[in-house]
This record gives C-alpha cells, sequence and structure tokens, in this order.
C-alpha cells in the first residue's frame, strides 16, 4: 500500500521539491496539493490522506484551527509541519495542538520515505538530534535535572543513549548537534 500524501506550501520551489521526492518512491503517492490555510482542509476533506505535509517559511505558522479542524474532520490522517525554523517554542506549540511530526527542511532525501511509513505505523519520532536538543533545554532551564547526583546522572545519560539507538526511527534531520 502507498502512503497517500497532500503537499501543503506557499512556495512552488516547496512543493515541486517535495512531489520529486515522494514521486520517485514506489511506497508514496502525492494525491493532492493546496496552497493556502483555508484550501488545506477543503483538500485534505476531498483528498482524505493518509499524510498531509505542510511546508512552511521561517516566522510562518499554521492556524492551531486549521490542524484541528483537519485532526476533526480526518482523525487518522497524519501532518506534518516542514520548517527551516528549530525554535522549541514552535516545535512545542505545533506538537501540542495535534501536529504529529515537526521535521526540519534539511531532512536528507532518502530519510524522507522512511520517515513517513515510520510516522504511518505510529512508530516513535523523537530522533536522536531532537532528543538531545531537548535534554540539553531541560539542563539548561530546569535546575532540579541538572541537581541529579553524578551517578544518577551517567544512569539517566546511558538509559537515554540506549533507548535512542534502539527505539528511534528516522525523523527529524540532524541539525540539533
Amino acid at each position: 500500500m502507498r502512503i497517500q500524501v497532500l503537499l501543503v506550501a506557499e512556495w512552488q520551489i516547496d512543493k515541486a521539491g517535495f512531489r520529486f521526492i515522494l514521486g520517485s518512491s514506489n511506497k508514496t503517492e502525492v494525491i493532492g496539493e493546496a496552497s493556502n490555510d483555508l484550501g488545506m482542509v477543503d483538500a485534505a476533506i476531498r483528498c482524505d490522506p493518509d499524510v498531509v505535509v505542510i511546508c512552511i517559511r521561517k516566522d510562518e505558522f499554521v492556524d492551531a484551527d486549521i490542524i484541528r479542524s483537519i485532526k476533526h474532520e480526518l482523525p487518522t490522517t497524519k501532518i506534518v509541519i516542514v520548517s527551516a525554523d528549530p525554535s522549541f517554542d514552535q516545535i512545542l506549540s505545533y506538537l501540542t495542538i495535534g501536529v504529529d511530526a515537526y521535521w526540519l527542511k534539511n531532512i536528507p532525501q532518502d530519510l524522507l520515505v522512511p520517515a513517513l511509513q515510520s510516522l504511518c505505523l505510529d512508530m516513535p519520532r523523537l530522533t536522536p538530534a531532537l532528543a538531545a536538543f531537548v535534554f540539553r533545554l531541560a539542563e539548561s532551564q530546569f535546575p532540579c535535572v541538572a541537581s541529579l547526583s553524578s551517578n544518577g546522572w551517567r544512569a539517566l545519560r546511558r538509559r537515554r543513549k540506549q533507548n535512542l539507538q534502539t527505539n528511534v526511527p528516522y525523523g527529524l534531520a540532524s541539525s540539533f548537534r
């Protein structure tokens, strides 16, 4: 079964790039395109895709009501935001309103289809690079994380490293290193 994708982007170059990459795989199929927020909901309902891939530019934001509308109308459809902005606040805000994954535009071309497959199989979508970024942020923002005893800290890091190496498939590009 091919993964059916709806592409949403304001810029033709974003659409063309994703259409080319996804069209060159026998595992994915682009079944529709949209250019703006209002068109996105109508296109999603009309196409009933497995995944909606939304390309945004820095400082753009997709309205939370748009995301909720798609999720309400198509509860099994996955939503992916693809952006060049690795802002923790932006990532967190999207994930809390119902977006299923947030990927950076520098995701390697050969990882895009496996990332979509893992998304459709409901596999974990936190990559080692993103996990490390969140962990470093937690260290700096929350003193309780940094105040672990040295043995507890080492055990926590070891456990995190083991989990990242064995349980986390592809997803975000590794720009948080």
